[in-house]
């Protein structure tokens, strides 16, 4: 009986994780931030991303999770958008269709896709869509966002390191 309760204990903490595998846990210094960013070009469809990696986003909560990156599509050198790109799982059906910033002012919300897995276990992704203006904000203090939907909502904090080196980065583009 102990056996069985490790195992399922065990399986449960590798489940947990592997769902966050493949993000950062912390976000280090601005400098092993902008180590991360990359841009890569599409000659075919003339347009490249300029993307940070992955982190895990304090907040969350007990049965969700909250992992973003920042992303800039440019379009014949001029940027066309930047996104707080996000990927929140959770157990149970919630499905996300607006959110917030700390201020209470609604921002541009995309959903961009969803994953409903068997046992219930969800992955939405979405996009908030902020100014080089905004960003500059972000890159002062960490700040939280609020993402609500069906069933849910989500409480989740953006790095002002990961702000801050992505705006570099535009900058010195």
């Amino acid at each position: 009986m102990k056996r069985v309760i490790l195992a399922s204990i065990i399986a449960g903490l590798l489940s947990g994780c592997a769902s966050t595998i493949g993000y950062n846990f912390s976000v280090g210094s601005e400098e092993s931030v902008t180590e991360g960013i990359t841009y890569k070009y599409d000659e075919f469809q003339k347009q490249g991303w300029l993307s940070t990696e992955s982190y895990l986003s304090d907040g969350g909560g007990l049965y969700t999770s909250v992992t973003y990156n920042y992303r800039a599509l440019y379009e014949n050198n001029k940027i066309s958008f930047i996104q707080i790109y996000g990927r929140m799982g959770s157990e149970g059906w919630c499905f996300l269709d607006e959110a917030f910033d700390e201020q209470g002012n609604e921002m541009r919300f995309s959903q961009i896709d969803r994953d409903v897995l068997t046992g219930g276990r969800v992955f939405e992704y979405f996009g908030l869509t902020i100014s080089k203006e905004k960003l500059g904000l972000l890159a002062k203090n960490n700040s939280s966002f609020k993402a609500v939907g069906s069933k849910c909502n989500v409480i989740f904090t953006v790095d002002k390191r990961v702000s801050g080196a992505f705006l570099d980065s535009i900058n010195n583009r």
